[in-house]
């Protein structure tokens, strides 16, 4: 059987754009994003990606299915818009400030929320 799938995760470089960890690691559609903790004990396979003046984005699904006041979900792009906005916001204020932005602009929030950024330096 193939092995599990990643969790949900961006790269994202300010000249480059987003990329995912399978594209960079040449994996096409073996896998598909799934979010941490649904199944229990899995192990995840472990691979090194250099990812030097980019960000990593680690997060829930309860950031992407917020909704506007309309219903639509924010989805994966909306998330990238965000990120995008905010990458030159010090890490220490980026997610206050771009969560705050996000609920200010009338999403509504009924999912709990998780998000881990790290920048390469």
């Amino acid at each position: 059987p193939p092995p599990p799938p990643p969790p949900p995760h961006f790269f994202f470089h300010p000249q480059h754009g987003f990329r995912d960890a399978q594209e960079s690691r040449g994996l096409g559609d073996v896998y598909k994003r799934q979010p941490l903790g649904i199944m229990p004990k899995t192990k995840y396979p472990e691979h090194k990606l250099s990812f030097e003046n980019s960000s990593m984005y680690i997060f829930t699904d309860g950031i992407t299915e917020i909704k506007n006041p309309s219903g639509e979900m924010l989805g994966s792009e909306g998330f990238e818009n965000y990120i995008k906005k905010y990458q030159s916001t010090p890490i220490n204020e980026r997610l206050k400030t771009m969560i705050d932005d996000i609920l200010n602009a009338g999403h509504v929030q009924k999912d709990d929320l998780t998000i881990v950024v790290i920048d390469g330096k």
